[in-house]
């Protein structure tokens, strides 16, 4: 034991030196400190504030920066205190800059001074019309292009589009046809004093925005766009001598929408049709094949309540600003899509014309709860369903009434207006992380259910999720719109040349050049 204790001491011996020598380095840094400290309170703040943070009578501006403490003490030597620089020199200045530097003035005080508050991040606007059309569409289904583009075409040799006049069906991939003064088939219509074709698929969209449709005839027509039962155009009958009739839609990147077009002539000299549009930021021209398929898709709920513009002033969208204007619009949206939701109602809570009030109700009731769990993106607790669900539905009021309350209730809520509002990091909030990063929108119900069954806690069930959104129409989309925000592709609009100088450099070449860069971009997401 004496050999070991010997052997000890030597080592015992540094260490009391070694903490010696620490706790006289602290004493003599704690003693510059205060010592800076009282120099600066004695002849700085009077200008500067008691923590740089200015004074209203002298120097306004608070003191931060990122000089070295050298070059602060440079400047202090120089030019403080005011017009008596020659007070504050050599070491003193020195234990200004170090007591200024842990103080107040380095990025590192700053930070400690003013730490940052963390905001919540709402839904962007192109997040919040994803978010409704998605909850609407979770209730019907979705669609996906097919391999087959152009839209499948029914002749008739009638005006009419009665079954037993029906004489051929094809697929047609583009709709620009000028028959003059004969038919589409000489053998099966021969007579060109009256015919008729309705042509029915989708339409295929790859940026979000306002679309012009122009149908172009001599003759009759109705053009059904993300609506089968009002149609965007109706030049059934003509008036004057018009030939181009227009109407817009505002549609959403990443989906397919129900498009009918129906033609006839009826004892017109000639006959011709064309279906058009204009891109955002394109010109008109005719509405190319590959943004035609035969697959047929359901309607989408978009809300066209304007909003105003988001932040973009890093580079890319983020929904950190709220303001009087974006609130006012989510309200206006709000209402409009309740209007549209219980206009289908019906459909949507798959109630039948047999049901009594009662299973009505019922129906109801599960619609509402359903709708507010994916709205939400997550489970309800007993409160969140007492307040959002169960006390409109137990007021005075009709059922119908109580729906459209809870679904104002839903849409106005922080729940689903901010994306982290819970706090919670569990697997619904990975599940809502994932989905808005790949598809810009809420959690689909395939998403929620590996969330709530527990699938996506390994790295391989978060994976195979994550592959399924990106392979999807949409998550290819997404990826597309990233390229544009990458490329800073919205810039080019505002970018023109001199016509005197450029005369061949037209809005068709622009558009053709921007078409050219969209398919490029297309086959490298593909």
């Amino acid at each position: 034991m004496a050999m070991i204790s010997r052997s000890i001491f030597p080592s015992l011996a540094a260490l009391f030196c070694i903490c010696s020598q620490i706790t006289s380095a602290t004493f003599a840094d704690e003693s510059r400190t205060k010592r800076g400290a009282e120099i600066f309170a004695a002849q700085c703040a009077v200008c500067h504030g008691a923590n740089g943070e200015g004074t209203s009578d002298n120097y306004p501006e608070p003191l931060f920066g990122d000089k070295p403490t050298i070059d602060l003490a440079e400047v202090i030597s120089q030019t403080m205190p005011d017009g008596e620089p020659e007070k504050c020199q050599g070491e003193e200045a020195e234990l200004v800059a170090e007591w200024m530097q842990s103080a107040f003035y380095s990025p590192e005080a700053q930070a400690r001074l003013h730490p940052p508050r963390q905001k919540l991040s709402r839904l962007t606007v192109s997040q919040y019309r994803n978010a409704v059309a998605d909850l609407v569409e979770s209730f019907t289904w979705t669609a996906q292009p097919n391999n087959e583009t152009g839209l499948k075409g029914r002749y008739y040799n009638s005006r009419s589009f009665r079954n037993d006049k029906k004489v051929f069906e094809r697929v047609d991939p583009e709709i620009s046809f000028s028959f003059g003064e004969g038919t589409p088939d000489s053998e099966k219509i021969p007579d060109a004093e009256q015919f008729s074709i309705r042509w029915e698929g989708s339409i295929v969209i790859d940026e979000s925005g306002w679309y012009d449709f122009v149908l172009k005839t001599e003759n009759g027509g109705k053009l059904y766009i993300n609506d089968t039962d009002e149609p965007l155009i109706d030049a059934w009958v003509k008036s004057g001598y018009d030939t181009e009739y227009r109407g817009s839609r505002y549609l959403l990147a990443g989906r397919l929408y129900p498009v009918r077009l129906e033609w006839f002539t009826f004892k017109e000299k000639t006959a011709s049709v064309g279906l058009w549009w204009k891109v955002p930021g394109g010109v008109d021209e005719p509405i190319p094949s590959r943004h035609l398929t035969t697959q047929s898709s359901p309607t989408a709920l978009i809300v066209e309540s304007p909003f105003p513009p988001d932040d973009r002033s890093d580079g890319y969208i983020r929904g950190t600003s709220v303001s009087r204007e974006w609130d006012e619009a989510t309200t206006f949206a709000a209402i409009e899509a309740c209007d549209k939701i219980t206009a289908s109602l019906r459909s949507l809570a798959k109630i039948s014309r047999g049901d009594d009030d009662s299973a009505r109700t019922k129906k109801l009731q599960e619609f509402c709860h359903s709708f507010t769990y994916r709205a939400f993106r997550r489970p309800l607790s007993e409160q969140e369903r007492q307040i959002y669900i169960d006390s409109h539905f137990q007021s005075d009021v009709s059922s119908d009434d109580a729906v459209r309350r809870c679904l104002l209730a839903v849409l106005k809520s922080p729940r689903f207006l901010y994306k982290d509002i819970t706090g919670q990091q569990d697997l619904f909030t990975k599940a809502s992380h994932l989905s808005f990063a790949l598809v810009d929108s809420l959690p689909d119900r395939n998403l929620l259910e590996a969330a709530e069954k527990g699938w996506i806690s390994s790295d391989k069930g978060l994976r195979d999720q994550a592959w399924r959104l990106v392979n999807t129409y949409r998550g290819r989309v997404r990826l597309h719109e990233f390229l544009r925000t990458w490329m800073n592709l919205d810039r080019l609009q505002d970018i023109s040349k001199d016509p005197e100088a450029f005369p061949e450099f037209t809005p068709e070449v622009v558009a053709d050049l921007r078409t050219s860069l969209e398919l490029l971009l297309t086959d490298v997401v593909s």
